[in-house]
């Protein structure tokens, strides 16, 4: 930390993130211990959400959400609130910034509902225990594992605006999650 506020220009007074351990949130849990550091309230921590991983990161589990057929058996909504308020209680609260620097949940052709469920559910939870969510668009157009983009690189279109618009509804719009729509079932 003092090498980065010693390296001169603007670095003495900028705010850094800092990753938990393994950018993994039960991991920062347990090690991260926030850094001393010369220029107060100018630390952000930074953690990653992929979780349950077979659905969000992989595509291999299919549908999303503790009332959705062939879900995984863990990393439901009872999850996201307990990670998320987990962080708040420990980090925010204490006056220690989080964004949620990686999230998101890959395109799986023929279950677009369950992954717009999941990509609102997530950030409304995040963004109302005040957790900064930052989508990753690895341009990953296809369907299945890492197949994340929701921007046409080539022509800035967007290329699915139901999960655009239910993240940008989680984030400036004033609703509980209970009221967040449910996935209409894939046929």
């Amino acid at each position: 930390m003092n090498l980065v506020r010693a390296s001169g220009g603007n670095n003495g007074k900028r705010h850094l993130i800092v990753p938990g351990y393994n950018t993994n949130i039960d991991e920062t849990l347990k090690a991260f211990k926030v850094p001393i550091d010369s220029a107060k309230n100018r630390l952000i921590l930074s953690v990653h959400y992929y979780d349950p991983y077979l659905f969000a990161l992989q595509g291999k589990t299919h549908t999303w959400g503790s009332a959705s057929p062939g879900r995984d058996d863990w990393g439901q909504e009872d999850f996201v609130v307990s990670q998320f308020d987990k962080l708040k209680s420990r980090y925010v609260d204490q006056g220690v910034p989080v964004i949620i620097g990686e999230y998101g949940a890959t395109h799986q052709r023929g279950y677009e509902d369950y992954r717009r469920y999941y990509m609102e559910y997530v950030t409304k939870a995040a963004v109302d225990r005040g957790l900064v969510p930052v989508y990753w668009d690895n341009g990953g157009r296809g369907s299945g594992g890492e197949s994340f983009a929701l921007i046409n690189r080539n022509d800035n279109s967007v290329l699915h605006p139901k999960v655009m618009e239910a993240m940008r509804r989680a984030a400036t719009s004033a609703y509980s999650l209970k009221d967040v729509a449910p996935p209409v079932p894939a046929k």
